[in-house]
């Protein structure tokens, strides 16, 4: 058991698969149970990399490829472009209203609404009472600091993101929208939104989880900026200035290196 700023964590082992994100590649992955969470907590352990569901915690750690590298935009410092006003202003025409639920409940026609976003991706389909339990597990299990992002159309919700709100960070979970809204770019609308929801709590950063610029589901992250980016865990700086022009004398293509596990740096 591991315990560090307000959290305990029991170390689960450390696996490799097939890397989901980048083809013929092997990909290792640091996993954990949070026993106690707080959201001092949270925010200490996404400044190190890790994201989590829920109570179960994970981050990369491939010594061999590192392209997995954790972002956060600078919300303090966002300046919204003229994209940026003309895609929240077709959301606003189209009478999208948004909403913040701070405890939010398990809803199956959320779950619906997730499936059916997840088809766009090759997983392997498993049982739906399976997904039904991983799903409240990964998204409404209380934890310190959750909160839902939703946006309607009247009474049809077109977006989910679930996020925390932690100190100085508001961290995007995850993301889920109905297709059928696609043409008013729902996850982008989600995301200003998210942006605007920190600038108004005081918070500095939205963490945005792993930048992969090889893989183009998750390149996206990179059209935010300013934007900065972390090459150790703990360790961040600038990457990317307010034009998402790569900062002089900073990485083009930095890599996330997590070298000593937790289980190795704090195990008592």
């Amino acid at each position: 058991m591991i315990a560090l700023v307000n959290v305990t964590l029991i170390p689960l082992p450390e696996v490799q698969t097939p890397c989901p994100y980048l083809p013929g590649i092997r990909a290792q992955t640091e996993r954990a149970i949070a026993v106690e969470f707080s959201e001092s907590g949270i925010n200490y352990l996404l400044k190190q990399g890790f994201r989590h569901f829920g109570r179960f915690l994970f981050r990369p750690r491939c010594l061999w490829c590192g392209k997995c590298v954790p972002v956060r935009i600078d919300a303090s410092a966002y300046c919204f472009s003229r994209s940026d006003r003309r895609v929240l202003r077709k959301s606003e025409r189209a009478g999208f209203e948004v909403s913040l639920e701070r405890h939010p409940l398990p809803d199956p026609a959320l779950f619906e609404l997730y499936l059916r976003h997840k088809k766009r991706f090759p997983f392997p389909a498993e049982d739906e009472q399976e997904n039904y339990d991983s799903f409240v597990d990964s998204f409404f299990a209380a934890t310190p600091g959750a909160a839902l992002l939703r946006i309607r159309d009247k009474e049809r919700t077109v977006a989910v993101s679930h996020i925390d709100l932690v100190g100085d960070t508001c961290s995007a979970v995850y993301c889920y929208w109905d297709e059928e809204y696609a043409i008013y770019s729902p996850g982008r609308v989600a995301i200003l939104h998210e942006v605007l929801l920190a600038k108004s709590r005081g918070m500095r950063y939205l963490c945005l989880g792993y930048l992969i610029e090889e893989n183009r589901s998750m390149i996206y992250k990179k059209g935010y900026s300013p934007l900065q980016v972390s090459t150790r865990p703990g360790v961040w700086f600038d990457w990317l200035d307010a034009e998402g022009h790569c900062i002089a004398g900073a990485p083009e293509h930095p890599l996330f290196i997590v070298e000593d596990s937790l289980r190795e740096s704090f195990l008592l």
